[in-house]
């Protein structure tokens, strides 16, 4: 009977080794897990908190950039007549597409002004106008191709209204291409006496301009100077016909944010 007894308690303990394993097992199992589940945790909000700096730090360059202006170069200026018969000035002309890649911010273009012969005079901005190319003959036909309402300038197959002197906003993410006119009629620097009338003024672009400039003064994003060579004026053409568009040489665009 002891002997009995000794083989049943061998086995016993056989069997509670057995689960004590098991249970070493599960426990090292559920520790494993645990410190996966852990890790898990940890890593993705590690990554949130990188994510959430990332962002934070873009939107902290992107204060301190403020808008970012891209003026794209003109392709051609529109010279034409403008003013009373007696009294006559020549204006001109330039389309500009600007962009704000900044979709947050705004930006103003708070002054601009036009070199004829690439510096001195300079020109201060008179107004946006929006010309119309068409193929009436007649003036007085081109005359339908005015903006209803506006001042308008009309000449054989082209008809220029004037818009508006307001300030010009490029709004955040936006863009826009205006013509920016220039009334070319000036006093008080030196130059100015070749603006003095219409005649005047064409007679000293066909002798000198072979570059027209333009400088545009941002509220934000600094300032940019915009090149147009040009050929020569066909003055004879401008007088008698009131218009000449010419067609800009390689134009370019110069100048440095702020930032």
């Amino acid at each position: 009977m002891a002997k009995r007894g000794s083989r049943q308690t061998g086995s016993e303990s056989e069997a509670v080794e057995r689960a004590e394993a098991r249970e070493r097992r599960t426990s090292r199992a559920a520790i494993k897990a645990l410190q996966l589940n852990w890790l898990s945790e940890v890593t993705i909000g590690g990554a949130a908190f990188v994510l959430s700096l990332s962002i934070a730090g873009g939107s902290f360059v992107q204060f301190l950039l403020g808008p970012e202006i891209d003026v794209l170069p003109p392709q051609q200026v529109i010279f034409y007549r403008g003013g009373l018969p007696n009294r006559a000035v020549l204006y001109a002309a330039l389309r500009l597409p600007i962009v704000n890649k900044a979709s947050s911010y705004n930006d103003v273009i708070v002054d601009a002004t036009l070199q004829p012969f690439g510096d001195n005079p300079r020109i201060p901005y008179a107004t946006m106008v929006s010309p119309v190319f068409n193929d009436e003959d007649d003036p007085e036909q081109s005359k339908v191709h005015c903006v209803q309402g506006r001042r308008c300038h009309f000449f054989k197959r082209m008809a220029i209204s004037e818009l508006s002197d307001d300030v010009v906003v490029i709004p955040g993410g936006g863009a826009h291409a205006y013509y920016y006119s220039f009334r070319m009629f000036c006093r008080d620097e030196p130059g100015c006496a070749d603006f003095a009338s219409f005649d005047q003024a064409v007679a000293a672009l066909q002798a000198r301009s072979r570059k027209v400039g333009v400088e545009l003064k941002l509220y934000a994003d600094g300032t940019r100077t915009i090149t147009c060579p040009i050929a020569s004026i066909n003055a004879e053409h401008l007088r008698k016909v009131g218009w000449q568009s010419i067609n800009c040489e390689n134009p370019t665009v110069t100048g440095t944010p702020f930032l």
